[in-house]
């Protein structure tokens, strides 16, 4: 005697593919969350690894920090290609390729120890090049998704003793800021805040994580900061609304830090 086979009805059959998809909608949120949760600690993770090249750098200068590269034709941290005083501008070069190999020759390559992989945040897409909205800004944008705190250069200008390119890790506050993820994302960055290695902290954060933002300091370490503090600091608001010297500004001959 046969046993007849039982087959699914059309109805049982949409039922399984009703929680199939019900199962899909519910944890494709979770996975997301958790990637961009990685994505925020490999970021991070990064930026703890310039604060340590820089580090390193300060310990053999004889405690002088990195040239932010503030100025398109400053040897710096990003890039130093050329001799002092006539360096090479990553506009020098044409294409995304040879802005790239620029970071070679910037003064924390060495310490970075890999072959550029920490130079972009993971979830920083680009465009890198050869994008109009980005034609001011596209030198650097090539190069890295970090900028330096102008600051450790005193802006290229401002108050450094004769013949110093940067503060002394000893002039500068213990909580100092010295670097973080540049905004690429708004108008405004595309008006030129990658034109080179080094911006003022009130050009802009970037905002592709949405649970903060990775930050550097003079310690070698790094940590998230929210934007609403980080823009606090910034731009002397709420907390830090008293004119003075705070994280992301700190000249230590001037009342304010700017």
């Amino acid at each position: 005697m046969h046993r007849a086979k039982r087959a699914f009805t059309l109805i049982e059959l949409l039922v399984v593919i009703s929680i199939i998809a019900l199962l899909i909608a519910i944890l494709l949120p979770v996975l997301g969350k958790a990637r961009r949760s990685a994505q925020f600690m490999q970021c991070i993770a990064q930026l703890q690894h310039f604060a340590q090249a820089s580090a390193s750098y300060t310990t053999d200068n004889a405690g002088i920090m990195v040239h932010s590269n503030w100025g398109p034709n400053s040897g710096g941290w990003l890039y130093a290609d050329g001799k002092p005083g006539s360096w090479k501008s990553p506009g020098s070069y044409s294409n995304f390729d040879q802005r790239r190999a620029m970071r070679k020759t910037g003064k924390l390559w060495k310490y970075m120890g890999q072959e550029g992989q920490s130079y972009y945040c993971p979830t920083d897409e680009g465009p890198f090049d050869n994008d109009p909205k980005f034609s001011f800004a596209t030198p650097v944008r090539a190069m890295t998704s970090y900028q330096f705190n102008g600051g450790v250069t005193g802006y290229g200008d401002k108050g450094l003793p004769p013949g110093r390119i940067a503060w002394a890790f000893d002039e500068l506050r213990n909580d100092t800021i010295i670097m973080w993820e540049c905004d690429a994302t708004t108008p405004r960055t595309s008006g030129g805040f990658w034109n080179d290695g080094g911006n003022r902290a009130d050009e802009g954060l970037e905002i592709r994580h949405v649970d903060g933002a990775p930050v550097a300091s003079i310690d070698g370490s790094a940590e998230r900061i929210g934007h609403e503090d980080f823009y606090d600091m910034a731009l002397h608001r709420g907390a830090f609304s008293a004119r003075k010297p705070n994280a992301l500004w700190y000249n230590p001959l001037t009342k304010d830090g700017h």
